[in-house]
């Protein structure tokens, strides 16, 4: 009850970053599933990589605009677990039917998570620099 009580509160204080902070939520958990369902199919995939790191950029980066909207991380991420259980449901099985994501994010999402990875490749190179390396 607690959490539907914190989620309740984080979209009431959030009511002009609800779309920004929901595309961050889906584009996040999206990025995660289409990694997970890649690595089962093929652990060697090429893409793995940049998945998983964008995965992980997008997570933060949808913790962030919570922030700034005033709502808790905790509350993003029961937000985030209901969208990645409403997205498992949406494909049946974990990853059988993963084209029903793809369909529905990989138009929007895509390019941020490309966007993502890029920026942590510049991060990357720009620490390195930094260090003399």
């Amino acid at each position: 009850m607690k959490r539907f009580l914190a989620i309740a509160a984080a979209l009431a204080a959030a009511d002009a970053q609800a779309a920004p902070l929901d595309d961050a939520i889906n584009c996040a958990n999206y990025a995660t599933i289409d990694a997970v369902c890649r690595e089962q199919k093929d652990p060697s995939d090429p893409l793995l990589g940049k998945l998983k790191t964008a995965a992980g950029v997008l997570h933060g980066r949808s913790i962030r605009i919570g922030a700034q909207a005033g709502v808790s991380k905790e509350a993003v991420g029961a937000l985030a677990t209901i969208a990645n259980d409403k997205m498992t449901n949406e494909m049946s099985r974990k990853c059988d039917n993963i084209k029903v994501l793809r369909d529905q994010f990989e138009g929007t999402c895509r390019p941020v998570m490309d966007q993502a990875y890029q920026d942590t490749l510049m991060m990357i190179d720009e620490i390195m620099k930094r260090k003399g390396r």
